[in-house]
């Protein structure tokens, strides 16, 4: 979702809604390394078989029951029993829950589709078994099941009421460093061949795969250029929009030091410049002198605990006190009101 946006400053400012930003990143992502497409498109066919069909769905149950080996009254059934989960590029943690759900799930879900082959012919079901039921698919979904929750946890940080500038920045480089400690270690290719080895947790359910040489490289070769296409797309989506995110990071009051100490002084200087060359250019040394008697006025600032705000930030709680000071800080007050209306991120917790 693009956003253009003229402030009374009369610049018109462009930026994204940061969660969409990361979607569409994981998006294109997916796009660009094909068998993760593959791989989506049969969670997707895979959520249909099962969506419009009780029979199927019973199917399902019994075979995740007879998995567990108990003999469940209707209350426990519930606990034990779950749905195929929607892959949906639109909800930024569906993608999550379909893989984990196949994850958790593996075993009766090729024995129901080899259930629905065998006793009711079902065509469907037959292709979606022959392609599950490979070392490439299942190494993909374990990879997959390391993967999204490093963006999950990312992506919840992003929604309403939980971001503020200075979050941004850090966040990205820790996805960026988590999704490279995935490619050094291997450990999603590991996990899989362990579970596919006798007495591994897939083989002990009925599960028979062949691992091979050519499989093992295939995956790992999965696994480099998906990693290197989330860190390519996370940082052509942000490129634009970071520096401005991150020189807005001075109205943080939990970055304000204190009065006493010898950087406040110093605080925010070089970013207040950047930020008033981009809506003041030649009121550049007003911003400034602004700025520095606004911090004071920050510091003294009653504002409360991050725990204790609702559907806002503090530095959310910082801008609007400062466009209600308009008499005493004219260009700063139009700044806060412009980024104010600056679509951070428009989506709400899931």
């Amino acid at each position: 979702e693009e956003h253009m946006k003229e402030g009374s400053t009369g610049v018109m400012q462009q930026l994204w809604c940061v969660c969409h930003r990361l979607a569409l990143a994981c998006s294109g992502a997916n796009d660009c390394v094909r068998y993760i497409s593959v791989v989506e498109t049969n969670l997707r066919q895979l959520w249909s078989l099962f969506e419009n069909s009780n029979k199927k769905t019973a199917l399902y149950a019994k075979a995740q029951m007879n998995m567990a080996s108990l003999n469940l009254n209707e209350n426990t059934k519930k606990a034990v029993v779950r749905k195929i989960q929607k892959a949906c590029r639109t909800r930024w943690l569906s993608l999550g829950k379909a893989v984990k759900s196949l994850y958790q799930d593996y075993p009766a879900v090729l024995a129901t589709l080899r259930v629905l082959d065998d006793e009711y012919h079902d065509a469907a079901a037959k292709g979606l078994f022959m392609r599950l039921n490979t070392f490439k698919f299942i190494a993909v979904i374990y990879i997959l099941n390391q993967i999204i929750p490093i963006l999950d946890t990312v992506s919840k940080t992003f929604q309403k009421g939980t971001i503020t500038f200075s979050h941004i920045a850090p966040n990205l480089a820790y996805v960026k460093m988590k999704l490279q400690e995935e490619t050094l270690s291997h450990k999603a290719i590991t996990d899989a061949v362990k579970d596919l080895k006798p007495h591994g947790r897939l083989t002990l359910q009925g599960v028979e795969v062949q691992v091979t040489r050519q499989g093992m490289v295939e995956v790992d070769n999965v696994l480099h250029k998906y990693v290197d296409a989330l860190v390519q797309h996370l940082d052509e989506r942000f490129r634009n929009s970071l520096p401005l995110f991150s020189q807005l990071t001075v109205f943080d009051p939990l970055l304000l030091p204190s009065p006493d100490s010898v950087s406040f002084l110093e605080y925010g200087k070089d970013e207040i410049q950047e930020i008033g060359k981009i809506y003041a250019p030649e009121k550049v040394a007003e911003v400034v002198a602004e700025f520095e008697l606004f911090k004071f006025h920050m510091a003294r600032f009653n504002i409360p605990a991050p725990d204790k705000l609702t559907g806002e930030t503090q530095t959310e709680v910082v801008l609007k006190k400062l466009l209600q000071m308009g008499t005493l800080f004219p260009l700063l007050s139009s700044f806060a009101e412009a980024v104010l209306s600056l679509p951070i991120t428009n989506a709400w917790p899931e």
